[in-house]
């Protein structure tokens, strides 16, 4: 389990946790909380786990202005929820 801080579209830093059981593989689950919540709720948690039992690796991550990542909750939109995803994406 590695934490990784990559930025948004806007500058804001975000926090993620990337696991690779399987680091030979260049297949990432990547998971996105759901309204006030964040990555390391039990529920990303324990899918992490679960991925990993089966091989598979995953990166969850902090939407701006929730937990360890930059930014006002406030200002979260649905268009800003998908930058910061495909911003994840991209980094990987």
């Amino acid at each position: 389990m590695k934490k990784i801080f990559f930025k948004n579209a806007r500058g804001l830093k975000l926090c993620g946790v990337l696991e690779t059981p399987n680091p030979n593989s260049k297949e990432v689950v990547v998971m996105v909380h759901g309204y006030s919540s964040d990555k390391d709720s039990s529920t990303y948690v324990m899918f992490g786990k679960v991925l990993a039992a089966k091989n598979m690796n995953s990166f969850r991550f902090d939407l701006a202005g929730n937990y360890e990542s930059e930014g006002k909750f406030e200002e979260q939109t649905i268009s800003t929820m998908v930058e910061e995803i495909a911003a994840a994406v991209e980094m990987l």
